[in-house]
């Protein structure tokens, strides 16, 4: 019963790998809300070869989300429910711009990265719970404003 239970965890596991058409780096494939995190971001959000390169901000952001983010568990309860969350979405971007950007060394950062809710952070003005402005200027910022900001679809100002 032990090796059928394994032998069917493997090959569920590799269905939903095949689902997206990419294989995970075996530490990303532990659980399904992992997976499912994982799969989304490398689907919808930032090419595979970013989101798992060790060091790049997008696999930072990634590892924030899955493992630091308080705020994870409950987003992914309301991903699987309707099948979309701009919230989890938001946060992911958004940790990517602060990894990009040196965050840890800006002047002013409040409740970034925390498990308070994104329309909270420093500098990020929401409407209806999507980021509409993010006022972060003279603030130590030194990188590149990553690629996936462009899937904060209401921000109309950086």
């Amino acid at each position: 019963i032990v090796i059928f239970t394994m032998v069917m965890m493997f090959i569920s596991f590799r269905a939903m790998e095949n689902q997206s058409g990419y294989d995970l780096p075996h530490d990303y494939g532990t659980n399904s809300e992992t997976r499912l995190v994982t799969n989304m971001l490398a689907a919808r959000y930032s090419h595979k070869d970013k989101l798992f390169k060790r060091g790049s901000a997008q696999n930072q952001a990634l590892d924030w989300i899955l493992y630091d983010d308080p705020m994870t568990s409950r987003l992914v309860s309301d991903l699987r429910s309707v099948g979309f969350d701009y919230a989890l979405t938001g946060r992911y971007v958004l940790a990517v711009l602060w990894f990009s950007t040196s965050g840890e060394n800006w002047k002013r950062s409040g409740s970034w990265l925390t498990g308070a809710d994104a329309c909270d952070w420093f500098g990020v003005l929401c409407i209806d719970g999507e980021a509409h402005t993010i006022s972060l200027g003279n603030n130590n910022m030194i990188g590149t404003i990553p690629e996936e900001m462009k899937y904060l679809h209401v921000l109309a100002e950086l």
